[in-house]
């Protein structure tokens, strides 16, 4: 039974799906199907921007350490900033979102706020991006992204970083799909066990026949379908390990890389010529 245009209509089908991106989770209640344990809504801003002429054609970065940030450079010169400390402006375990977050979703969003957001995602990233937090500012919009845990991503034992929660869940006939995020497509793909099984074949063939570096690794297979945290505290505590300021690992590490010939040419002349790359 649902509602179109103010009336009632009824379905009749022996097997219904319930593909939706919105309100997924309170159509199911309605259906029997009960949420998950530590369902968690988020509401997150993005920024669009267009990069100063000198970072046109510069690497898109992940920032994973902690609470990320995420730099992705188009070619036209534009690029999606997000920087979680800034642009985390929502949260609520309720089984449906606030209205509220409706309008910033739609691209609504108050100057003053707008600005607020932009300054400190600009702010955030260009600490560890050099040149990035001169970009312009064109669009300033959010997102609510669908998750299962209490504690923040800080939190290396938060449910945050298990997305393996996800794919059909059914009853009577009625099928939810929870699509999880681009990051889980490979489990939806190919199954679990046969995924895992190719990742064996191909090593085999890998150091017996080709003897060639494997297409698919086991250990490829592994970062694609689970999340694996660090902790260092141990290592903090017992070894004295003192960490380094993030933008100048990164940098040693791309240096040590292009040194030891892993990188190509082409694309080790672009990092050089990086205006990160040559002040570190």
């Amino acid at each position: 039974m649902g509602v179109v245009d103010a009336q009632a209509h009824a379905l009749g089908a022996r097997q219904v799906v319930n593909a939706t991106w919105e309100r997924r989770l309170v159509f199911d209640r309605q259906l029997g199907l009960e949420p998950p344990a530590d369902l968690l809504h988020r509401l997150k801003y993005r920024v669009i921007a267009r990069v100063p002429r000198e970072l046109h054609g510069a690497p898109s970065v992940s920032m994973v350490l902690g609470r990320y940030g995420d730099v992705v450079i188009r070619r036209d010169g534009t690029v999606y900033l997000s920087w979680y400390p800034s642009a985390l402006r929502g949260w609520t375990h309720d089984l449906d979102p606030p209205r509220e977050w409706d309008a910033p979703c739609r691209g609504e969003v108050d100057p003053v706020l707008a600005r607020q957001i932009s300054d400190g995602v600009l702010s955030g990233i260009g600490s560890w991006y050099a040149g990035m937090s001169g970009s312009e500012v064109i669009q300033v919009d959010a997102g609510a992204i669908v998750a299962i845990g209490r504690s923040d991503v800080h939190d290396v034992a938060s449910a945050l970083h298990d997305r393996t929660r996800i794919g059909a869940f059914s009853r009577d006939g009625y099928h939810s799909v929870d699509p999880g995020k681009l990051t889980t497509a490979p489990w939806f793909a190919i199954p679990h066990r046969i995924l895992h099984g190719m990742s064996l074949i191909n090593e085999w063939i890998s150091d017996h026949v080709t003897h060639r570096l494997p297409i698919a690794p086991l250990e490829a297979k592994l970062h694609a379908v689970d999340s694996r945290p660090f902790d260092t505290s141990k290592a903090r505590r017992e070894l004295g390990l003192q960490a380094r300021p993030a933008r100048e690992v990164l940098i040693e590490a791309i240096r040590w890389f292009v040194q030891e010939g892993y990188c190509p040419a082409a694309t080790a002349q672009r990092i050089a010529e990086q205006p990160a790359f040559r002040e570190a």
